[in-house]
């Protein structure tokens, strides 16, 4: 046993010689170091984010007409503005490219967060003729002499979101804003805290597929490679072999010395984060500690891979790049996978069977749908959806729903706004019928975020 031992040590010393090893370990503990100040209080909405902007070209129309009306709460904000702000508005219109609009968008949205917090933005005669909400008129019953900032802040917020309600979202009443050291950082999110649990778990899914799952597993690799092509040198091998061990468990204990270090290396990085956002956010993620074996899982066949190249080849260089070779394979044939399945296979999936009136309709994944024509006895295409966008990521289902109105016997969905990118539209109510040819009839704006769509008994 003792010989078995004295391997798995030499083991941690030659991989504690790497100076790649160092680097790992240093950025592990300062990454640690930078998250654990790391947190979050809670807030009110007082600014407007991109996220927020429900129709950012009709928002910066809106912005425009203000300067013909300047008692207008468009006005307002317009001849707020500086002079180099309004001369890039009016020189956006309709044949303007997304660059624009965006440049043009992101300086306004800029100064307006600044022009929510004046104390004189919100003026009862622009907004005669739009009723505040309740929340805002119990804020406007503090003296104002008496108001904080960040009432002042809010209220302007809440007249703002009255004044166009048809281009932003409105403000919730619960946020969330990072902190670091007790210091607010970044603009407030408006989040509640289960959703920042959500949020957080799916951001460390991603980071640590990237990181652990990518960048981590070629560390590892290239630290553990020169493990058993040491061993087999002439020298090391020939003084190991002169004791009574077995070949077979010298070569296994060599790899389980690789798969022990970098277990050792995972854990110190997937405790501390579990620690820090257990403590920090009160997020106990018990998949950051199931994700330590399954890392060295992966890791273990991976390595097998480089380990047989050490032993054919018997050079460290070899077993990575082969080692590499063998990840590119797997990695292309769950690329290919994923494609079919999202643009091939899912996309043609059933995604609801409505009987409308004497029809059956079926709509699938792809946003297509199909009647049944009992006298042809076959399908009759409806409402095609041209797909566009990146080919290698799953489609987005263009519809929420469709349901059933079975009073007026119609089918009502959401969909989703026309155009690309940023400047797309609002998502929209969309409409209907046998008796109209079952064409989408677009009927109005649905508020961002929407998951769900119910029609009531009437």
């Amino acid at each position: 046993m003792r010989p078995y031992l004295a391997v798995l040590r030499d083991s941690f010393r030659e991989a504690f010689a790497t100076r790649v090893l160092w680097i790992v370990l240093i950025l592990i503990v300062v990454s640690l170091l930078a998250l654990a100040p790391f947190g979050y209080q809670k807030s009110v909405p007082t600014t407007i984010q991109f996220f927020d902007l429900r129709d950012p070209r009709g928002l910066i129309q809106e912005l425009k007409q203000g300067e013909v009306r300047p008692e207008s709460p468009a006005g307002r904000i317009f001849s707020r503005l500086p002079e180099r702000v309004q001369d890039e508005l009016r020189q956006v219109d309709g044949e303007s490219g997304n660059r624009e609009r965006f440049r043009a968008v992101g300086q306004v949205l800029d100064r307006v967060n600044e022009i929510l917090k004046e104390p004189d933005f919100y003026d009862e005669a622009a907004w005669s003729g739009l009723q505040l909400g309740l929340e805002a008129r119990e804020l406007l019953k503090i003296a104002a002499a008496e108001r904080t900032p960040q009432q002042v802040n809010r209220i302007n917020r809440l007249a703002f979101d009255t004044a166009f309600r048809k281009f932003v979202e409105p403000a919730g009443r619960d946020a969330l804003q990072f902190a670091w050291f007790g210091s607010p950082i970044l603009s407030e999110l408006p989040l509640t805290e289960d959703q920042l649990t959500g949020l957080v778990n799916e951001l460390l899914t991603l980071s640590l597929t990237l990181i652990v799952g990518y960048i981590g597993m070629f560390i590892a690799l290239l630290v553990t490679a020169s493990m058993v092509p040491q061993m087999l040198e002439p020298g090391s091998l020939d003084l190991l072999l002169s004791k009574p061990v077995s070949r077979s468990l010298l070569l296994l204990t060599r790899f389980m010395g690789g798969c022990v270090f970098i277990f050792l290396n995972a854990s110190l990085l997937m405790v501390g984060l579990w620690l820090i956002f257990g403590f920090r956010f009160n997020i106990w993620n018990d998949g950051l500690l199931w994700s330590i074996p399954v890392f060295v899982f992966v890791f273990a066949v991976f390595y097998s891979v480089s380990t047989l190249a050490a032993i054919l080849w018997r050079n460290a260089i070899v077993s990575i790049v082969v080692s590499i070779a063998f990840w590119a394979v797997c990695f292309g044939v769950g690329l290919t996978k994923s494609v079919l399945e999202a643009n091939v296979i899912d996309a043609r999936r059933t995604a609801s069977i409505l009987p409308v009136g004497d029809s059956i309709v079926v709509t699938t994944y792809q946003g297509s749908g199909n009647e049944w024509n009992a006298e042809a006895g076959r399908w009759r295409p409806l409402f095609q959806e041209r797909r566009r966008g990146n080919p290698f990521s799953p489609p987005a289902y263009p519809f929420i729903g469709p349901v059933l109105d079975a009073s007026n016997d119609r089918l009502i969905a959401i969909r989703q706004g026309g155009g690309r990118g940023f400047f797309r539209g609002s998502a929209k109510l969309v409409t209907t019928s046998q008796e109209e040819n079952w064409r989408l009839a677009e009927q109005i704006d649905v508020p961002n975020g929407t998951t769900s769509l119910m029609v009531n008994g009437d």
